[in-house]
């Protein structure tokens, strides 16, 4: 009985199969005879105005680099941007605000070194690189120093001069916790000087300060140099830079610390869909290779400067422990 009665089983299940795949076929080419279509749309982005906020005032540097990666992005998406300017606390604001945006991926974060060295200082909670989702570096920039044209410095070493006999002032952007100060902090370390920081607002005003000396990333720093306001005393890297040429690097100048570079990218929500995230990263990436983004990179004296490849987020993150290294000394 029992076998039997398996035998008879198999030939009803096979023909109920054979039934539903029938079903399925009809059902799929009905589209064709005018009938209803069962298929998923295809996702469309961007599906309106995309938004990057920005930690900085209009008319500064980042803004500058927000406008100009915006614009490039615009004409790869074939749609409409507004940069969103949120200053406050060397970018900290607009990263812990970020999380109330929606999160469809049509808002962007631009993110900085400043605020990876706002985690590793403990002066916010929210840390870019995993509660939000990096997903493009943008810029890769060594710190430089540079002099006013009216300091007592005319190369660097005038600086180590002054330094190791009594104390140097320079100027960072933001808090004492920024990543120029933290750079300032591993280089006067390595050379056994006195460099303190003091806060100041654009780089014009962190030249200005005390011994006129500022602290700032290569694309502000080469807008001082090539104004004839400030000039170039040493480049935070291993090796010189081609909008800079012969101003050492601190490698060459006998350091051991090389500095952090300045990263600047874009994060989006962590719950962006992937199909919305891989989108993003096409646009980014044709936007990044424009010839209109890339006339800003010149000018800006970025060009020839290798940007890592790989993931955004373990690039950042990469930066935070040795942050913290810096900070403890």
């Amino acid at each position: 009985m029992t076998f039997s009665t398996g035998f008879v089983r198999r030939p009803l299940f096979l023909t109920m199969i054979v039934a539903i795949f029938a079903i399925a076929a009809t059902a799929c080419g009905a589209s064709d005879a005018g009938g209803q279509d069962f298929s998923l749309p295809t996702p469309v982005y961007p599906d309106g105005l995309v938004s990057f906020v920005v930690g900085a005032e209009d008319g500064t540097f980042e803004t500058d680099f927000a406008n100009a990666y915006s614009a490039a992005f615009a004409v790869a998406a074939s749609g409409q941007v507004a940069v969103v300017p949120q200053p406050g606390s060397n970018g900290v604001t607009a990263v812990e605000g970020f999380g109330t945006n929606p999160k469809d991926g049509q808002w962007f974060l631009v993110i900085s070194s400043d605020q990876t060295a706002a985690v590793a200082t403990g002066v916010t909670d929210v840390d870019v690189t995993r509660d939000y989702q990096p997903i493009q570096t943008g810029t890769l920039e060594p710190f430089v120093f540079v002099a006013s044209s009216g300091s007592d410095f005319s190369d660097w070493g005038d600086v180590v001069s002054a330094a190791s006999s009594g104390s140097v002032t320079v100027g960072v952007k933001g808090p004492e916790t920024g990543a120029a100060a933290l750079n300032a902090v591993g280089i006067a370390d390595a050379l056994g000087l006195t460099l303190d920081t003091t806060q100041a607002g654009d780089p014009a005003a962190r030249i200005a300060t005390a011994n006129g000396l500022g602290l700032m990333p290569l694309g502000e720093a080469f807008g001082l140099v090539k104004s004839g306001a400030g000039t170039a005393l040493l480049v935070l890297g291993p090796d010189e830079v081609s909008s800079l040429p012969g101003v050492p690097t601190a490698i060459s100048e006998g350091s051991s610390f090389e500095g952090l570079p300045y990263l600047r990218g874009f994060s989006v929500s962590i719950r962006t869909p992937s199909f919305t995230k891989d989108k993003i990263g096409i646009l980014l990436r044709a936007a990044k290779a424009s010839a209109q983004y890339q006339a800003f990179i010149t000018a800006s004296g970025l060009e020839g400067i290798t940007i890592p490849a790989g993931d955004a987020g373990l690039t950042f993150r990469s930066q935070i422990p040795e942050f913290e290294a810096l900070a403890t000394k």
